[in-house]
C-alpha cells in the first residue's frame, strides 16, 4: 500500500511496470471516488434539488395552462430574463423547468467537472503525489484516464437522479431524458476542457483558471446570442457548448440530435488531453512559466498587500458576477408584476420575502436577500483562503521573515 495524503492509500497495481500507458487506472479510480465521495455526492444532490424542486414549484404555482401560457409569453419578452436563462421554448411545466434552472444547471455541472479533472491530475502533479504514484506499476495516462472516469460516473448518476425525479412528479419520460442528458453532456464537455486545461498549465490554480475563463465564455456567448435583437448575432448560441445544452429543448421538440454534438465535444477535447499527456514533461505545463522579478515590489511588502494580491482575480469576477445580476435584476424589476401572471401564491411569496409594499419593491427586497447569501458565500472562501494556504506550507516563509501568525 503507498501512502498519499493522511488516512488516504493507493492499492499498489498489479500487473508489471510498464504494462501500458492506463495500467493501475483501476486502483487509481476507486481512490479518486473514494477521496471525492462526499463533495460529488454534494454537488449531485444540490443540482438534482435544484431541478426538482423548480419543477414542483413551477407546477404548484402555476396550477392552469392559461397561467403558464401567461407568464411563458411575459418572460418570453424580457431581454434580461433571456440573458440570465435563454429563450422559453415550452409553455409546459416541463418547458419552463428546462428554461429556468437549466443553464445553471448546465454551468454548475461544468463547473463540477472541472474541479473532479483538475484535482486528480494537475493539482496532484503539483503537490507531488502523482510522482509517487508513477513509482509503482502505473501507466502514464492512467491518473488522467481515472479523472475522467470519475468524472462520467458522477454526471450519469447526476444524470440518472434528475430523469427518475422529473418522471416521479408526472413530467413526460422522453423530455425528462433529454433534459438529463443534455446536462450531464455540458458537464462532459468541459471535463474534457479542464483535462486540456491541466497539460496546458503548470499549476492547478491556472488550470483551474483557464477552465472556468472557457465556461464563462460560453455563458457570455450564449447569453448575448439569446438576448439579441431580431437581427442580431442569434448564431452566437451555436458557438457555446452551454447553448447547445439549451437547444436541445427538453419537453419542446427534444431536438436528439445536439446531444451527439456536445459527445463529439468531449471526445475531441479528451482525446486532445490524451495526445498532449503524452508529450509534455512530468510537473511541467505547456505555457512557459514566466520568472517573476528578483525582488517584490512595494505593493508587495506587507501581509495585507500578499492578500490583496492573492484576493484581486477572485474578487473581481466576484463582483462583475454581482454587477450582472444587479443588472438583470435592475431590468426585470419593472415588468415583475405582468412576469408573475395570476400565481397570486407567488406574489405573495415575493411579498412575504421582500415585505410589504409595492410589487417591484418587494421582488427587489427578496433579491438583495439572496444576493446577500451569496456574498456570505464568497466571505466564507475568501477566508478559507488562509487554511490553504497553510495546508501548501506557503505561510511558513511568511512567519520566518518575522510576521507574526495574527497578521
Amino acid at each position: 500500500m503507498t501512502t498519499l495524503s493522511g488516512t488516504e492509500e493507493l492499492p499498489r497495481a498489479r500487473g508489471r511496470s510498464g504494462a501500458g500507458a492506463l495500467a493501475g487506472v483501476g486502483p487509481l479510480t476507486r481512490l479518486a471516488v473514494r477521496r471525492d465521495r462526499l463533495m460529488l455526492a454534494a454537488w449531485i444532490y444540490l443540482l438534482t434539488i435544484l431541478v426538482v424542486s423548480s419543477a414542483y414549484s413551477i407546477k404548484k404555482l402555476y396550477s392552469t395552462a392559461a397561467v403558464l401560457d401567461q407568464f411563458a409569453v411575459n418572460a418570453s419578452h424580457n431581454p434580461a430574463l433571456a440573458f440570465l436563462y435563454g429563450p422559453v421554448y415550452g409553455h409546459s411545466v416541463g418547458g419552463l423547468t428546462a428554461w429556468k434552472p437549466g443553464v445553471l444547471v448546465a454551468v454548475t455541472a461544468a463547473l463540477m467537472s472541472t474541479f473532479v479533472v483538475i484535482r486528480h491530475t494537475r493539482a496532484d502533479e503539483e503537490a507531488g503525489r502523482l510522482e509517487l504514484v508513477g513509482s509503482t506499476a502505473t501507466g502514464r495516462q492512467a491518473p488522467l484516464a481515472a479523472a475522467l472516469l470519475v468524472a462520467l460516473a458522477a454526471n450519469v448518476v447526476l444524470g440518472l437522479l434528475v430523469t427518475m425525479t422529473l418522471i416521479a412528479i408526472g413530467l413526460p419520460a422522453a423530455g425528462s431524458v433529454a433534459y438529463a442528458l443534455a446536462i450531464a453532456g455540458s458537464g462532459l464537455v468541459f471535463a474534457g476542457v479542464a483535462a486540456v486545461a491541466a497539460q496546458v498549465s503548470g499549476t492547478a490554480r491556472g488550470a483551474r483558471g483557464l477552465a472556468i475563463a472557457t465556461v464563462a465564455a460560453a455563458y457570455l456567448l450564449r447569453a448575448f446570442g439569446d438576448s439579441a435583437v431580431a437581427a442580431g448575432p442569434h448564431w452566437l448560441t451555436w458557438l457555446s457548448p452551454i447553448g447547445w445544452s439549451e437547444q436541445v429543448r427538453p419537453f419542446a421538440g427534444d431536438r436528439w440530435w445536439l446531444l451527439l454534438a456536445q459527445a463529439a465535444a468531449a471526445l475531441v477535447t479528451v482525446a486532445a488531453s490524451w495526445a498532449l499527456a503524452a508529450v509534455r514533461d512530468h510537473g511541467a505545463g505547456l505555457l512557459p512559466d514566466r520568472p517573476g522579478p528578483p525582488q517584490a515590489g512595494p505593493l508587495l511588502r506587507s501581509p495585507l498587500a500578499l492578500a490583496w494580491r492573492l484576493q484581486a482575480g477572485a474578487l473581481l469576477g466576484w463582483a462583475l458576477g454581482f454587477a450582472a445580476f444587479g443588472l438583470a435584476s435592475g431590468f426585470t424589476a419593472p415588468g415583475v408584476g405582468s412576469l408573475l401572471g395570476g400565481s397570486q401564491q407567488l406574489r405573495h411569496g415575493i411579498a412575504r420575502l421582500g415585505g410589504s409594499g409595492a410589487l417591484a419593491n418587494a421582488y427587489l427586497a427578496a433579491v438583495i436577500a439572496i444576493a446577500g447569501l451569496v456574498a456570505a458565500a464568497y466571505g466564507t472562501s475568501a477566508v478559507l483562503r488562509l487554511r490553504s494556504e497553510e495546508t501548501a506550507h506557503r505561510v511558513e516563509p511568511l512567519l520566518a521573515s518575522g510576521i507574526g501568525r495574527i497578521r
